[in-house]
């Protein structure tokens, strides 16, 4: 391993939160060519958030990542796919193996869907790993661990620089587990990085390198303030400032509690406090993807019986207490933007907390002790704060964070360690001619139309296959050309049917037409002229593609990775 290499994956503060709550709070990553990593930590954390972000499957609402050396905060959507493509091996968690392909079929879709152009390099590859003999097997057919390792041979068999495996040895028993984390560390030697999820203590520790994610990924610690316990010291600026140059701490945030009444939209008086880093607030409205601005505040959807919905995004005057005198004080106000609202059933810190940037919360928190912001905080400082842990040497994570605690407690804080958190003839014959026109008018709306609802519906029931593809590095685009090879051969097959069976039916109709018009009407003049059989032919096609066209590019505005995500 090359540890003076440029680093295949960089990410600093990446995060990402998804519109029902959750996600990545914070990831600082540096993944060097030939090195294996683990990911650890409990449900709910952010892994899978995380590998989907490294897998350019998200895109972040915050932070950087470097691919490879690539910025891709520069790519488009189609140069974030192609990277994919190019560099990223995935090993999803519920193995996303199409099962209607066969063993080779599934490793040579890691390049796209042209897979007869890469039978021999998947084959190769499952030999690599022992299973040569099962290439042509379905995958139904195969056990857990076979098909495990041939997620593990879809991933590698680009020769990536980054693999990524989420939870590759679940349900496997040790045998295989040990031929899954064989085959992993195999890439590493080849020279990719390779980072994967784990739930297992005995994977994370053949790794070269283990990442511990918390609740929103990050590590923090706790200090608290006790008034009138001398033993532990106050949360001073000069306190904070001292306990911020403890080696190995990115940041301390501190709260100032405090409260904000109705000025006006109802009455209410709700707890302030500063919203911190471990705040992972599941938001129902609105978003913010980072720290709050000094006229920014975040709420309870509702609370004690006011609905603030409609004042989303509007400034709003809060009332707040500045003490004048020993027991009295006067009424102040101060406009805040609501910029989003939360689950008021999450309360963290209490039921109805508004939540203020940190100098907001110093403000409202020196006006109520009769003190300007300034002073307040250099003598009384703050009730808590949270100490952010920067995480330098991945390794030693852990006993990082309990080096830092132990270092704070030895200055005098009271710290502890918190879990982060898709015609021209009149008559009869005019009007048969007319009728015809409509009729191929009423073939192409139909066609168009069912295209578009076909498209929908056929995006929908291939969620989940869409959603594998789109990992395994196939585009929008490509998703849409599949829908619409598809659109164009079935147009196809009913315009040859509908050309084949007008043309019989018309024939046959030529004896019986004569005799109730009293024409000679001869075979050859009831069939079709060529241009109505070229459109009858072809209107069906173009309807279904065009049709397609438009349903699939709204059938897939959203990013079928998250549709199959959003459903389980």
């Amino acid at each position: 391993m090359n540890n003076t290499s440029p680093p295949v994956v960089l990410s600093e503060g990446l995060a990402f939160r998804y519109a029902a709550g959750g996600g990545l709070s914070r990831a600082d990553l540096s993944l060097r060519a030939g090195t294996m990593a683990a990911v650890e930590g409990p449900s709910g954390s952010g892994k899978s958030t995380l590998l989907a972000l490294l897998g350019l499957i998200l895109s972040p609402a915050a932070g950087s990542l470097h691919i490879a050396g690539t910025d891709t905060a520069a790519l488009s959507p189609a140069g974030r796919d192609a990277l994919r493509l190019r560099s990223v091996g995935i090993v999803l968690q519920d193995l996303g193996l199409l099962t209607f392909l066969n063993a080779w079929e599934n490793v040579a879709a890691a390049f796209g869907p042209r897979l007869s152009r890469h039978r021999t390099a998947a084959r190769a590859m499952l030999g690599d790993l022992g299973m040569e003999q099962l290439a042509d097997s379905p995958v139904t057919e195969l056990s857990g661990g076979q098909r495990q390792r041939i997620a593990v041979a879809r991933a590698a068999v680009k020769e990536p620089v980054l693999v990524l495996a989420d939870v590759p040895t679940s349900g496997l028993d040790p045998k295989n587990a040990n031929s899954v984390m064989s085959s992993l560390r195999s890439c590493a030697e080849r020279g990719a990085a390779v980072l994967l999820v784990t739930h297992s203590a005995a994977v994370a520790e053949v790794c070269d390198q283990r990442y511990v994610l918390g609740s929103g990924g990050l590590t923090q610690i706790e200090l608290s303030s006790f008034e009138g316990d001398a033993s532990v010291r106050s949360l001073t600026s000069s306190a904070l400032r001292e306990a911020a140059r403890v080696k190995g701490v990115r940041q301390v945030v501190a709260d100032y509690p405090s409260v904000l009444y109705a000025e006006e939209n109802g009455t209410y008086d709700l707890a302030s406090h500063t919203l911190t880093p471990d705040d992972d607030l599941p938001v129902v409205e609105g978003e913010f993807t980072g720290p709050l601005g000094p006229d920014e505040v975040v709420l309870p959807a509702n609370a004690q019986g006011a609905d603030f919905t409609s004042l989303l995004g509007r400034s709003v005057a809060f009332g707040y207490t500045k003490a004048t005198g020993g027991a009295s004080g006067t009424r102040a106000v101060v406009k805040l933007k609501i910029v989003a609202l939360y689950d008021p059933g999450w309360q963290a810190d209490g039921p109805g907390v508004a939540y203020l940037s940190q100098d907001t919360a110093a403000l409202l928190a020196a006006a109520r002790a009769g003190r300007s912001a300034g002073d307040f905080r250099d003598r009384e400082g703050a009730q808590s704060a949270v100490v952010v842990v920067v995480v330098v040497v991945v390794v030693e994570h852990q006993r990082q964070v309990a080096a830092v605690t132990k270092s704070l407690q030895d200055k005098g804080f009271s710290a502890s360690a918190v879990s982060d958190r898709v015609r021209d003839l009149p008559g009869l014959f005019g009007a048969a001619d007319l009728a015809m026109r409509l009729g191929v008018l009423v073939l192409a709306l139909g066609a168009l139309a069912l295209g578009a609802v076909r498209a929908g519906d056929s995006a929908r029931a291939r969620i989940g296959q869409f959603a594998i593809l789109r990992i395994l590095g196939a585009g929008r685009p490509e998703l849409r050309r599949v829908l619409l090879g598809e659109a164009m051969l079935s147009g196809g097959v009913a315009g040859v049917v509908g050309v084949l069976v007008g043309t019989l039916l018309s024939a046959s109709l030529a004896g019986p037409l004569s005799d109730v018009l009293g024409l000679p009407i001869m075979v050859m003049d009831a069939l079709p002229g060529p241009a109505w059989a070229t459109a009858a032919l072809l209107l069906p096609a173009a309807g279904l593609a065009a049709g397609t066209l438009f349903g699939s590019r709204e059938a897939l505005r959203r990013d079928p990775y998250l549709t199959a995500r959003a459903h389980g």
